[in-house]
Parts: structure tokens; sequence; C-alpha cells
């Protein structure tokens, strides 16, 4: 249960919505339930992937030269 919960938190997360504004919506009364277990930043996560995927896998777009 808790899986579907972060997710969605963590894509509200990473489109803008506050802390404060994720608590309401999942139920909690402070931001601290936000903070330590729900909201996990994906951006840089998923940022820091790209460069060693596309050079094992090659770029997504065949025309887009591989990143360096």
């Amino acid at each position: 249960m808790v899986r579907v919960r972060i997710r969605p938190a963590s894509l509200l997360s990473d489109a803008g919505v506050l802390n404060h504004e994720l608590a309401d919506l999942l139920g909690h009364t402070t931001t601290r339930m936000v903070e330590a277990h729900y909201r996990h930043r994906l951006t840089t996560t998923i940022n820091v992937a790209v460069g060693p995927m596309e050079k094992m896998l090659g770029p997504a777009d065949p025309d887009e030269e591989p990143q360096s």
C-alpha cells in the first residue's frame, strides 16, 4: 500500500506540489511523514542515470549524438 502512495507523491512533488499540500492530500497533519517517507526526488535520479544508459545502449533518438 505504501508504494502506491510513494510514486504519486514523488511525481506530484517533482511537478511542484508543496510538501504541506502533499501532506494534506495524503491525510497527514504535518509534513514530517511526507519529508521522511513519501517525497523522493525522481528527476535527479533519472538525469544521473541517463548518461550511463545512453553510453551502454545508445541514444533514445538514433539521430541524436550520445552525451560524453
